[in-house]
């Protein structure tokens, strides 16, 4: 195409500023930017939403030269990028906190981040210390009257113990940590310092003192007493607010906060668009809409029906430059080059008889006899199926029968041949519990994680373990995988998996985390030839998208903010 001007329109009364294009580039546009919003002809030009992003990917990609009005713009609107981003990739900062010594430097760095960018997301690798970079980034504000922090059920009790380690005053700070039977009183009671609740608390205050939904979909609002103005509001694996057609979600947004970081060393599991809701939490305004940031970032296919298949992501390049200003991404082999190696081990098992002749039986129930007297598998009630065929494969002690299992069976054969400790996961509770069984059977003294089990009592279980008083800990992904310390265990055995890497992730890493002074050795028990292949499938597919945005820190990224490439100018 032949090159052409870019051109600036500035903001007149209520009308937005814009990027003006030529109508006959409008094709090559169109193509790049997909169905955008706000993207419009007008008479012979084309008007297009003025943003950083979608300036670099006219320029570098579609080829249009910006006049030079619009390279003005340009550089006014990227002056806080680059002022975050030489933040970013220094190696370490001066900062006034008792607590700065006993940082490391990537730490210091970063929360001198928080506290200099006000709104922003961690999201190092689990287990390289965001808690104490909050922390810190926080009382660097000097503005810690009232601060919210909303977690986990399981870890509530471990933030206030890092508050009391890390922040400037120990154990006199002042914290309230949420008991939902006293949910109305401690509220009543709160005047100053950190109010510590957990996920389902967070929706329980919209339910017990809020007016409720005003709409339904993704544009509900909430009115709550949380929505009181906080310091600082604190989302701990913020991920679980990935969902923007979620009550918690809703309810977060809510939140009035002079500031606000949420923490997650997996922002994204399933495609890239799960981004935007962590991305529109903390910055409202430049990510208002989910379809712009969709259209940018997302390749999609539209089928038969109309739906979008998402194939991967788009523009990741443009995608990262837009995350390195505002979101800390640390690597494990980047930043702690001191903690010991992880490997991993897949170990093929067959189906014991038992389990093949449920698994048969199963797979023919669910097949359907055409006229032609092919057999197909049905999609209707797939997922269902799916997950009937993966308990099977678990043990068929899901379905109340002998634990006649092969992975259940290695799974134990693996821990006596060792003498270290061990955290064995599964999806499934019944998994959990025939894993225990034979444990005991076999003399090994063991603990359980599952959902239901008080927090007290999982503490309970997983002192045991940092004292040697057990070996192992059988727990369900759900409830083992966040936010728990568990490096006092150096094998994690994988019996089956979530379909989302995001799980496995925060599973494997409550073990390889700062504090552990073992090499980690990951088993993954798997049945070839079965549903498992499935499942590793599409793990693969999701584990791909994620790495072509965050297989590597975002500090590049932050250089190319910083150091954009030349463009001359188009003649006026």
């Amino acid at each position: 195409m032949d090159k052409t001007s870019l051109a600036f329109a500035p903001k007149k009364g209520r009308t937005a500023a814009k990027l003006i294009a030529k109508r006959k580039d409008a094709g090559v546009i169109y193509k790049a930017l997909g169905k955008m919003a706000g993207v419009s002809l007008s008479g012979s030009y084309l008007r297009i939403p003025a943003e950083p992003r979608v300036y670099d990917l006219l320029v570098s990609k579609v080829g249009l030269v910006p006049s030079q009005g619009a390279i003005d713009w340009y550089e006014e609107a990227t002056l806080e990028e680059k002022r975050f981003a030489q933040l970013i990739i220094a190696p370490d900062a001066e900062i006034d906190h008792p607590s700065a010594a006993k940082l490391r430097p990537y730490q210091r760095v970063d929360a001198h981040f928080v506290n200099a960018r006000q709104h922003a997301l961690l999201s190092a690798e689990m287990g390289l210390g965001k808690t104490a970079e909050a922390i810190v980034g926080i009382e660097l504000s000097k503005k810690t009257s009232a601060i919210l922090v909303v977690c986990p059920n399981a870890v509530k009790y471990q933030w206030e113990d890092e508050i009391h380690r890390w922040s400037s005053n120990g154990e006199d700070t002042p914290t309230t940590v949420v008991e939902y039977a006293r949910i109305e009183e401690q509220w009543k009671a709160f005047t100053q310092g950190w109010f510590i609740l957990n996920y389902n608390n967070l929706r329980a205050f919209s339910t017990l003192m809020g007016e409720g939904e005003e709409t339904r979909g993704p544009n509900r609002r909430f009115t709550t007493r949380l929505a009181r103005s906080w310091d600082w509001a604190v989302f701990d694996e913020a991920h679980f607010l990935k969902n923007s057609k979620t009550n918690g979600y809703s309810v977060a947004k809510s939140v009035d906060s002079w500031g606000s970081v949420l923490l997650t060393g997996t922002p994204m599991g399933n495609d890239v668009s799960e981004l935007w809701a962590l991305l529109n939490i903390l910055y409202p305004k430049e990510f208002s809409s989910f379809w712009r940031f969709y259209e940018m970032y997302v390749d999609y296919t539209i089928d038969y029906f109309g739906r979008r298949q998402i194939i991967g992501p788009k523009n990741t390049d443009l995608l990262r430059k837009e995350l390195s200003t505002r979101m800390i991404q640390r690597k494990k082999s980047e930043v702690a080059t001191d903690l010991p190696p992880k490997s991993r081990v897949r170990l093929d098992l067959n189906l014991t008889a038992a389990q093949l002749s449920a698994y048969k039986r199963a797979m023919n129930e669910w097949m359907i006899d055409c006229d032609h007297g092919k057999r197909v598998l049905p999609i209707a009630n797939s997922l269902s199926m799916l997950t009937r065929l993966r308990q099977i494969v678990s043990t068929p002690a899901n379905f109340d029968m002998p634990d006649d299992s092969t992975k259940t069976r290695a799974c134990v054969e693996l821990i006596k041949g060792t003498e270290q400790k061990a955290v064995v996961f599964t999806c499934y509770r019944k998994t959990a519990l025939a894993v225990a069984r034979r444990l005991e059977e076999a003399g090994i003294h063991g603990g359980l994680l599952m959902g239901g089990i008080p927090v007290e009592e999982r503490q309970k279980v997983i002192d045991a373990l940092n004292s040697g008083k057990i070996q192992v800990i059988v727990a369900t992904i759900k409830a083992g995988g966040t936010g728990l310390n568990l490096q006092a265990a150096s094998i994690a055995i994988f019996i089956d998996k979530e379909w989302n890497p995001l799980e496995q992730n925060q599973a494997e890493n409550r073990i390889h985390r700062i504090g552990q002074s073992l090499p980690v050795t990951i088993y993954d028990l798997l049945c070839p030839g079965t549903v498992d292949d499935v499942v590793e499938a599409i793990l693969e597919k999701k584990i791909a998208m994620t790495d072509a945005v965050l297989s590597e820190a975002l500090v590049r990224a932050a250089n190319a903010v910083l150091h954009p490439p030349k463009v001359p100018p188009s003649p006026q």
